[in-house]
C-alpha cells in the first residue's frame, strides 16, 4: 500500500488526525499499542526550538489496519 493511500486510511479509521498541520495520533491507538508518537525538535524562523510529532505505527497497528480496511 502506498504511504499516501495509508495515510488517508489510518485518518479515515481514526488511528490519525491533523493538528496544526501536523499528523498526531489518537491515545487510545497508542496505548492500544498500534502506533506511537515521537517529537521531532526543529528551530523555527525566529530561532526558537519547537517540537513536531512524528507517528510511527507497530506491527501490530499495521496488521490492524490492513484487517480494517481489507487492503493487502
Amino acid at each position: 500500500m502506498p504511504l499516501s493511500q495509508f495515510t488517508r486510511a489510518a485518518h479515515a479509521n481514526g488511528f490519525i488526525f491533523k493538528q496544526n498541520g501536523k499528523w498526531n495520533a489518537y491515545s487510545d491507538k497508542v496505548k492500544a499499542g498500534y502506533c506511537y508518537v515521537k517529537f521531532h525538535p526543529y528551530r523555527d524562523r525566529d530561532g526558537d526550538e519547537r517540537f513536531s510529532p512524528q507517528v510511527f505505527f507497530t506491527p501490530k497497528g499495521i496488521t490492524r489496519l490492513v484487517k480494517i480496511t481489507g487492503q493487502h
